[in-house]
């Protein structure tokens, strides 16, 4: 059980930071259009 919690966990925050890193792309695109 706790080994598949920890699992759990590592694997929620691999798709958190993924997902913060699109979020991050995304805005920096968005930046670097508005700018031009």
């Amino acid at each position: 059980m706790e080994k598949r919690d920890c699992r759990l966990i590592e694997i929620s925050l691999y798709y958190k930071s993924m997902i913060f890193q699109l979020i991050f792309v995304s805005l920096q695109s968005a930046v670097s259009h508005r700018n031009k």
